[in-house]
């Protein structure tokens, strides 16, 4: 039996700085008893099964990471949005300056970026590190069917939105509270400011729309433009892109340095286009604006074709994979970080399942070659726990990094240009590297030949869902669209075209080892080893003592019992919150009412869900919750309630009104601490009885909590 079997459970789906907190606010208000505490990265409603009734406030998801949850019928759901070039210019103060730290460490990071940039170029990197899951989430809830509700409509009209809100999600409240409610949470209280006058050290910075218009100009306006033109058309904020600038946007160097090398390479794209495939089939039909799918193994296949040449890197500054692609916003938005991030958390969970893939396959002193090898992390690493690794980069800047960060070998340029002796190597990485690769056959070929014939290939590459279409992808802010990458990424692999690859290769592979699985359901990346031969495994016995003849090996084995560890933790997190998620049903259940008297007593509004801590189980309470004693038998008039003060009061002693349905004072009770009060009630026996529990001088705010905690009730019982 489900706690609130007569009500649809409710989906409050929205993206940053779309007034996210000012909704949930209002809406647990209304409906205390409902809500599921937000979790950071919308955990609430992906890392545990959803609860039937229940109100789950604050998802920042797309339309395909809700469609990936089983979601229990009756249900609603809207969706808030906001202009997104004001999400921009709020977002860039909020984490400069404002926003309680919540997210280590990458918010630190970030936050220490920002305050490191000159304004325009903190918008710049805002623009292309932050904005881009934004505009995902908007374009795949705009023509959906959901019901969505446009920020600036809330700031014009806050009590006719938040009664709109709350009919299509079934909550009842009267007029009058919900009046109290809106005035309670509007910018005014929050802030003690009027909308318009701005405090930048403030979360309630300004309370207006359309602030963009004070930031955005120049190049910075255009460059925008080029970027999210089309998704202001699509979501309604303009009709065209003859706004803000008469002239077209240019193309800025900063902002996207591969630009120039992407250009350059598609002007001749008529002479560039692949015929084939690279399993030779001419079954290529369209798949996307750049990319065709071959109709024979599935793979995607970039329209502008690159070769080997292209790849070399002379000019640090405008080559495609020089200097500044590692270094720029553009890089840091797909790939989580630029070079100096990379060498920094590759070194933590980033790289750590490669290095324990290869143990379970090589013994240290193998001899190992990683093409692309970036920052040199996981060369560095390998070479801690005794390998004999070498790297290749293409980028005479990246190899100088790379060499002077972690005084290990690396290699400039493409391996077809290297000196190396066929069997050279026990294993080749190739990790995130052959979707880049022109002709990833004959690459691969010749590292069959440089390797031993018991020696193994490491591979990662994107995985294509080749069961869904663009549009689909499209219309439901699939990631996987942040892999389609023109002259970038030229050939991306379904599984079926990887496993194609490799038996054209004569190899054998165990998929799979690890593939990088999101919390939405779907698989990210394929992970794989392969061989001439089969595989044997390592016991781990032996890893264990082959790691323990150095100090450096020692280091890594504690890196991977914590990498273990973490994963273990992980993993009982999620049993855990399975577990706790029925226990708290059959506690709603059984305590749906914190009465220990079969009074027929319940609770209305301005009741938080149960909580439990220290063995103790409570709610807690906001001003004006009500009681509702529901046909009394009896001679029994006086309450008791388990009560003790909250920060909503400062922690401090309060006075207790209870009001009956007219507003009038039926009882006073003083609350000093953790006590048992009674209060003798005017009820009459077998009539419905209303009260509400009122405090005045409550509603302090609460440090990270947007609830109004006045006080918390351990139990309650007539007598």
């Amino acid at each position: 039996m489900d706690p609130f079997p007569d009500v649809p459970t409710v989906f409050h789906i929205t993206h940053w700085k779309a007034g996210s907190q000012w909704v949930f606010q209002v809406i647990g208000a209304c409906a205390p008893d409902r809500i599921v505490r937000p979790e950071p990265e919308s955990l609430h409603f992906l890392a545990q099964p959803i609860e039937s009734g229940q109100i789950y406030p604050t998802l920042y998801v797309t339309r395909d990471e809700f469609e990936g949850v089983s979601i229990p019928e009756p249900h609603v759901k809207f969706v808030v949005i906001r202009d997104l070039r004001d999400v921009l210019i709020s977002w860039y103060f909020s984490l400069k300056s404002s926003h309680v730290p919540m997210y280590p460490p990458h918010f630190q990071r970030r936050r220490a970026k920002l305050n490191a940039l000159p304004l325009n170029e903190g918008l710049r990197y805002m623009t292309h590190v932050m904005l881009p899951q934004v505009a995902r989430i908007q374009t795949s809830w705009v023509n959906s069917g959901a019901l969505l509700v446009r920020y600036e409509r809330l700031l014009e009209d806050e009590l006719g939105q938040f009664e709109r809100l709350l009919k299509h999600c079934q909550i009842e409240v009267s007029p009058g509270q919900l009046q109290q409610i809106v005035a309670t949470y509007s910018f005014e209280s929050m802030s003690g400011r009027r909308k318009g006058v701005e405090d930048i050290q403030s979360h309630y910075r300004k309370g207006v729309a359309g602030d963009w218009k004070n930031y955005l100009t120049g190049e910075l306006l255009a460059e925008f433009k080029e970027l999210y033109g089309d998704t202001l058309i699509e979501t309604g904020y303009e009709a065209d892109r003859d706004w803000g600038l008469a002239e077209p946007p240019g193309i800025f160097t900063f902002g996207n340095p591969r630009k120039g090398a992407v250009t350059k390479l598609s002007q001749r794209a008529d002479d560039r286009a692949p015929r084939k495939c690279w399993c030779s089939s001419d079954q290529l039909s369209p798949f996307s604006p750049d990319y065709n799918k071959c109709g024979a193994c599935g793979s995607l296949v970039c329209k502008v074709a690159v070769t080997l040449d292209d790849l070399l890197v002379s000019d640090d500054t405008t080559d495609l994979y020089g200097r500044e692609y590692w270094l720029s916003p553009w890089f840091y938005a797909h790939n989580g970080g630029d070079i100096y991030e990379h060498a920094r958390f590759d070194l933590s969970d980033r790289r750590l399942n490669q290095v324990r893939t290869l143990l379970k396959y090589k013994a240290t002193g193998a001899r190992v070659l990683e093409i692309g090898a970036g920052s040199g992390a996981f060369v560095a690493l390998l070479r801690w726990a005794g390998f004999e690794s070498v790297g290749l980069e293409l980028s005479p800047w990246v190899v100088e990094f790379a060499q002077k960060t972690f005084d290990v070998p690396i290699y400039c340029g493409p391996v077809e240009q290297q000196d190396f002796a066929p069997g050279s190597f026990d294993a080749i990485a190739l990790l995130n590297v052959l979707e880049h690769l022109p002709d990833p056959m004959s690459t691969l070929a010749l590292c069959m030949r440089l390797l031993a014939p018991d020696g193994m290939l490491l591979i990662e590459t994107p995985h294509v869902n080749d069961e869904k279409t663009f549009e689909a992808m499209q219309a439901s802010g699939a990631r996987f669209l942040n892999e389609l990458r023109p002259i970038e990424h030229m050939y991306l692999f379904s599984e079926p075209a990887l496993r194609l690859l490799l038996e054209r290769l004569g190899c054998q592979w165990v998929p799979s080892v690890h593939s990088e699985q999101a919390l939405f359901g779907y698989k990210r990346n394929q992970f794989l080893v392969a061989g001439r031969q089969p595989l044997p495994e390592q016991p781990p016995a032996t890893i264990a003592k082959g790691l323990s003849t150095s100090i450096d090996g020692r280091m890594v084995q504690g890196l991977l019992d914590l990498k273990h560890y973490l994963e273990q933790a992980r993993s009982q997190l999620s049993a855990n919150r399975t577990r706790a998620a029925e226990k708290l049903k059959l506690v709603r259940l059984s305590l749906s009412n914190l009465s220990i008297q079969n009074d027929a007593i319940t609770i209305g509004q301005g009741w938080y869900p149960v909580e439990s801590y220290m063995q103790q189980t409570f709610r807690w309470v906001a001003n004006d919750a009500q009681l509702i004693i529901r046909t009394p038998t009896g001679t029994r008039r006086t309450m008791s309630l388990d009560i003790e003060p909250g920060p909503g009061v400062g922690l401090q002693p309060f006075t207790l009104h209870v009001l009956d349905e007219q507003g009038r004072t039926a009882a006073v009770a003083e609350v000093k601490g953790r006590e048992i009060v009674q209060i003798t009630l005017p009820i009459i026996q077998g009539q419905e009885a209303v009260f509400r529990l009122h405090v005045e001088g409550g509603g302090l705010p609460t440090p990270n909590d947007p609830r109004i905690l006045n006080f918390r009730v351990f139990r309650y019982w007539m007598q």
